[in-house]
């Protein structure tokens, strides 16, 4: 939607294999070296000036790599991290869809949180609920198609603010995509 089509399919493709390593498919998978390959590129292109949608590409592309990393290597903190980027990108939106108006924050009073920030929080502590289910147990293929598709709502209301923000038609008024 924002890259050039080969990134959007190397997004989807690393999605896809996050959903897949979850339930201990794709052994045969280098993902360390994805891993490595994607840390590199991000030490070539400190240099480039990135424009707004590159920014966005590349922090999708950060969110899905780092997924493996904390797969190959568990890490609360890296994990974390993940959740904060993806709640910061959710906010620049819910910032711009409003209208790009500002809020004065109090003393003492909470920052607004947009409604793509709730929406992601309401998601995720859906899918911990289901995902935990105290016994410890490797959560089946089938299981994680399930979680999956539950995501397509919220993923369908992130892909229309990103629409907003950026004027890109939908597919369905875009006859060239």
């Amino acid at each position: 939607m924002l890259g050039q089509d080969d990134e959007v399919q190397h997004l989807n493709e690393l999605l896809h294999l996050g959903w897949s390593v979850s339930t201990g498919g794709h052994p045969d998978t280098d993902l360390a070296g994805i891993v490595e390959e994607f840390e590199e590129s991000l030490d070539d292109d400190e240099a480039d000036e990135e424009s707004e949608t590159t920014f966005h590409v590349t922090q999708s592309a950060f969110l899905l790599v780092n997924t493996l990393a904390v797969h190959l290597n568990p890490d609360p903190t890296r994990a974390a991290m993940s959740g904060r980027t993806l709640e910061s990108l959710l906010a620049g939106f819910d910032f711009a869809v409003s209208g790009d108006k500002s809020r004065t924050v109090r003393p003492g009073e909470d920052s607004p949180t947009g409604p793509l920030q709730q929406l992601e929080q309401q998601e995720q502590a859906s899918f911990m609920s289901e995902f935990t289910d105290g016994t410890g147990a490797r959560i089946t293929p089938e299981r994680v198609a399930e979680l999956r598709s539950s995501c397509l709502s919220a993923r369908n209301r992130y892909e229309e603010a990103v629409r907003q923000v950026f004027g890109r038609p939908s597919e369905d008024e875009d006859p060239g995509r």
